[in-house]
This record gives C-alpha cells, sequence and structure tokens, in this order.
C-alpha cells in the first residue's frame, strides 16, 4: 500500500471519528438549549465536519464503510430532530422540520454520489443532464449571488430581489450547497482543469456566503455600540436573553422558538369613521394577539405591549405569516403582548374588494395605527397590557411607518391622532423605507414620509436595523435617518448587518434575525417601564 493510500486511509478513519463527535455534541446542544457563547465552539466544529466530509467525497476512491458511516451519522440525527420536533407540542417546529430534511437530504445525495461511480461509462447526454447541466447550473446561481454581495452592478433587479430574498438569510445552507455541487461536478467532470474550476467556484463562493456569519460571530461590540448611542448604558435580565448576538450552532442545529397563545383575526376597526373619512367606509382591519404561553413573573416584558407593522410596499403584505410570525412568537414569551395589526393598503387600481385596501395615503395608515392605539387602550384590562409601555417594530414599508408613527404621536400636529393613554417607550424599524413612499407614488404629507421633518428631542428611543447590501432601502438612507435624531437631541442607534439585504431576517436561526432579537430584546427591557 502506498504512502496516499495509508494516508487516504487515515484521513477518513480521523474524519468519521471526528464526523460523529461533532453530530454528537450538535445533538446535546439541541437537546440542552442553551445559548451560552462557548456553545458557537461546537458550531464551527460541525461546520467543519460537514464540509470537510463532502471535500472529501471528491476522492476519486472513497470506501463504502466512509460513506455508510456519513450517510447513517445524519440519517439518526436527522430521526432525532423530527422525533423531537413531533413531541414539541405547542411549539414552532418549523426549524426543526427543515434540519431534519436537509440533514436526510445530504444523507440521500452522500449515498448516491458514491453508488454513481459507474456516470463515466454512461452516454455523454446523460451525463450532462444528470450532473454538469443542473450542477453548473446551481454553482452559478449561487455565485451569481455572491457577485451581488460584493456590491457589483446588477441589471436586472427582479432577478436580483429573487436571488436577495431567497439566498441571502440562510447564508451557510447556502455556501455549504454551492460547496457541495461544486464537489459534485469535480467528481464526475472528464478534465482536471473543469474539475479545479468548479471546486475553486464553489470554494470562493462558500467564502463570500460565509462572510457574514464570521463578521456576525464577532461582531458583538457593533450591536452594543448601537445599543449605547441608543441610551441603553446597561444590560438588564442578562438570565433571560441570548448571550451572544449570533450563535452558529443555533443556526446549524435551530431549537425551536416556543409557539405562544395566539388569538386571530381580532377586528378592531370596522370604519366607524367613514362620515369623516369617507374612504374608510368598507375597509376591516383586525390584528393577531400574541401572549406569553406560561405566566412567569420574571419575565423581562411585563406585559408591556409590542406593536408590529407588516411592510410591503404600502400595497401588499399582511399580518401572521408574512409579517415574520417567529418574531411574535419570541417577544410574547418574554412577556409582552404583540400585536400584530393590519392598517389600510394602497389599491391603485380601485378595483380590489380585499377589506384593507382602498385609496389610502400615507396619512391613513398612520391614521389606522392611531386608531388602534385606542383600541388598544379601551382593551387593556381585556388584555393584561400596560399602555403606559408600548413599542412599535415593522420591518420595510412596516419599518417606516412606525418611525413615522413614534414622531407623529408626540409632534402636536399629529397628537390627536393617537390615544394619550399609550405612551411609546421605543421603535424598532427594520430597514425602514422612510423617504421612497413618494417615489412608489404613494400620498401623504411630505414629513411623514421623510420623517426627519417630525425630529425633536422628544422623540421615543429608536434603534434600528439596516443591511450593507440591500437593494430597496439603501443603507446610507437608513444611517442617514437615525444620525440626524442625535442633532435633534433624541436618542438613536443603527445595527448594521454585515452584507445583509432586505428582509433578512425572514429566517429566525439565521443570523441577522439572531443579531435582531439580540438586541431588540435588551433594547426593550431597558425602556419597559416596571
Amino acid at each position: 500500500m502506498d504512502v496516499q493510500s495509508v494516508t487516504r486511509r487515515y484521513w477518513l478513519q480521523g474524519l468519521a471519528i471526528y464526523d460523529a463527535v461533532a453530530v454528537v455534541a450538535g445533538i446535546i446542544y439541541f437537546l440542552v438549549g442553551s445559548w451560552h457563547p462557548w456553545w458557537n465552539f461546537i458550531g464551527i466544529g460541525v461546520l467543519l465536519a460537514l464540509l470537510a466530509t463532502i471535500g472529501s467525497l471528491a476522492m476519486r476512491e472513497v470506501p463504502q464503510w466512509f460513506v455508510t458511516i456519513f450517510a447513517l451519522t445524519f440519517l439518526i440525527a436527522g430521526l432525532i430532530f423530527i422525533v423531537q420536533g413531533a413531541s414539541a407540542q405547542g411549539r414552532e417546529i418549523r426549524p426543526i422540520l427543515q434540519t431534519s430534511v436537509v440533514l436526510l437530504a445530504l444523507t440521500s445525495s452522500t449515498w448516491v454520489l458514491w453508488r454513481a461511480k459507474n456516470l463515466h461509462a454512461r452516454p455523454m447526454h446523460v451525463r450532462r443532464f444528470v450532473v454538469l447541466i443542473p450542477g453548473y447550473g446551481a454553482v452559478l446561481l449561487v455565485a451569481l449571488d455572491a457577485y451581488i454581495k460584493m456590491g457589483l452592478p446588477f441589471p436586472k433587479q427582479p432577478l436580483l430581489w429573487f436571488l436577495n430574498g431567497i439566498l441571502t438569510p440562510s447564508p451557510i445552507l447556502v455556501g455549504t450547497a454551492a460547496f457541495a455541487v461544486a464537489v459534485w461536478v469535480s467528481r464526475w467532470a472528464r478534465s482536471q482543469v473543469t474539475a479545479l474550476m468548479a471546486v475553486g467556484l464553489g470554494v470562493v463562493t462558500l467564502a463570500v456566503q460565509l462572510y457574514p456569519v464570521g463578521a456576525t460571530l464577532v461582531g458583538k461590540a457593533q450591536v452594543n455600540n448601537a445599543l449605547a448611542s441608543a441610551g441603553v448604558d446597561k444590560i438588564p435580565w442578562d438570565i433571560a436573553f441570548r448571550g451572544t448576538p449570533y450563535l452558529l450552532t443555533e443556526n446549524l442545529l435551530p431549537t425551536a422558538i416556543p409557539a405562544a397563545q395566539v388569538t386571530k383575526d381580532v377586528v378592531y376597526y370596522r370604519g366607524e369613521n367613514a362620515a369623516e373619512h369617507p374612504e374608510d367606509a368598507d375597509v376591516v382591519l383586525k390584528a393577531d394577539v400574541y401572549r406569553p404561553s406560561v405566566d412567569n413573573p420574571d419575565f423581562p416584558g411585563h406585559g408591556s405591549v409590542l406593536i408590529r407593522i407588516h411592510g410591503g410596499g404600502y400595497a401588499a403584505g399582511d399580518k401572521g405569516r408574512q409579517n415574520t410570525p417567529g418574531q411574535n412568537d419570541y417577544f410574547a414569551n418574554q412577556g409582552y403582548t404583540v400585536f400584530d395589526i393590519q392598517y389600510g393598503l394602497r389599491d391603485a387600481s380601485g378595483t380590489s374588494v380585499d377589506p384593507r385596501m382602498g385609496d389610502f395615503g400615507l396619512d391613513d395608515m398612520v391614521r389606522h395605527v392611531g386608531i388602534f392605539t385606542t383600541w388598544l387602550a379601551d382593551h387593556a384590562i381585556e388584555y393584561d397590557t400596560k399602555t403606559s409601555s408600548v413599542f412599535l417594530s415593522g420591518g420595510s414599508a412596516g419599518g417606516h411607518i412606525v418611525l413615522a408613527v413614534g414622531l407623529a404621536a408626540v409632534d402636536s400636529r399629529y397628537a390627536d391622532l393617537f390615544d394619550e393613554r399609550v405612551i411609546v417607550r421605543g421603535v424598532l424599524p427594520l430597514y425602514p423605507s422612510a423617504g421612497l413612499a413618494v417615489i412608489v407614488d404613494i400620498p401623504g404629507a411630505r414629513e411623514l414620509d421623510d420623517v426627519r421633518g417630525l425630529l425633536s428631542s422628544s422623540a421615543p428611543p429608536t434603534l434600528g436595523f439596516s443591511g450593507t447590501r440591500d437593494s430597496i432601502t439603501p443603507h446610507w438612507l437608513v444611517r442617514d435617518i437615525l444620525a440626524a435624531y442625535p442633532e435633534a437631541g433624541a436618542k438613536s442607534g443603527l445595527v448594521v448587518w454585515p452584507w445583509g439585504e432586505h428582509g433578512s431576517d425572514v429566517v429566525d436561526e439565521g443570523p441577522y434575525a439572531q443579531m435582531f432579537f439580540y438586541a431588540a430584546e435588551r433594547f426593550m427591557a431597558y425602556y419597559a417601564a416596571p
């Protein structure tokens, strides 16, 4: 046996043991569910095991015992996740089932990869169909996403939105998949040059995809500085919080967010003000209410309220599944009563029969949120809420609206739109499209669009979130808006998502959503009324 064969054998034996240890450690994390930063070492170990194993499959001679151990290890892990998810009564198990599917798909594809040793003997058209065409297509698609992430020009905006919306929130999954496809292509490519090009493209794509992960891993100081800028000079309730802005292990092996008690489709407005506002004649607006699944006096929320407002370009979107419901569950289980609300949407054609749609502008959308504050105050006892401690959060158009509402509520020109019993303690806008409503032909007062016209020293503390590669709401716009707060004597901070896109928080276990949870829970606990 030559030196190369011996080296390969020992490498695969050691890697098989490492794989098993990494998976067992990952399962322990999954069952324990701790948020201590030290768990990141387990996450790094699991990721390295996965990448090293995929890379080893590029070898021309991979023994059956190695593939069998690898497949069985991940098969067992996938089955454990499925059983655990099925037994998690009353919990949001989507992340668990997603991980199970990934692990089982990885297991089956590994087995197929090893069994397809005779593919070279097949006709060229079969090889192209099975491997090269879909393989190169997948690698090039992800490489294109990496190209966009680096800020290079891209002419087709719809495809740009698709790539960023689908690929950006899950960089680890996308990067690992690109690397696996590259290995697949290299294994069956006829020329060595083609094989090296495929692997090189996969490695580069993986590196680009993992950059924001690495930046987030070491980004705790950046997030804490943003909190300090927003006036959070001490972090209370540490024991109930995440210990780090990003836990790699959670991204790889996501645990379930406990499901809150939900009351759906509570009507808060049926156009009662139609005499004064005829456009409200047929409108019906509803809210979903999320409350803690257990009663714990140590929860940081203490019955404070979080009002969440969905995005959608002022003309689409909805509460519920279209508004990251995992965030509702998360904060409800910290003691907040979360109201995920609807508001009037712009129907430019005038043909929609949706009771939320109408001839509405930005003024009406802000007014509808104001109507909800009165409903909230009237029903405070029913839902056991403290209207003296209210927070606002929303993304994109919703982020714009919460900025406008937070500022208008303390402005004499608009104060009568909001119930005086409701006090906004803080605002959490995610990639807010403030200043862009006029561009998409949404009418409204100028100061409600460019909210800087409403700024004063009475503005509620605001903590914003923005990705540096946002293709819809430019990062510089969010940065400039929040930078104007201190100039007016108000407090604001900005959490920057490295290479983040518009809507990068949609995956609850992804790096950007984890940063949001870490910062938002501290911000709200600090400003919540005791």
